[in-house]
């Protein structure tokens, strides 16, 4: 089972902190959440490296998407 964690922003958005899918084949990330405002302002992660919305997601995969908190 894949587990992708939501922070921030897109929890709010998804209305979920977590998702977990089982999957029958790898998955790109956009395909298994759909699309996301503001998207190209995440930091994802997929087990602890960094990945982008196109990276194949399989079981066992832990996912997390943050928001880039900006400032000034």
């Amino acid at each position: 089972m894949a587990r992708i964690k939501l922070v921030g922003f897109f929890r709010y958005v998804l209305g979920k902190e977590l998702i977990e899918i089982q999957l029958e084949k790898p998955k790109k990330l956009i395909d298994l959440i759909g699309e996301l405002p503001d998207k190209e302002r995440a930091i994802i992660l997929v087990n602890g490296k960094n990945a982008d919305f196109t990276t194949e997601i399989n079981n066992n995969d832990e996912v997390i998407i943050i928001p880039i908190i900006g400032g000034g």
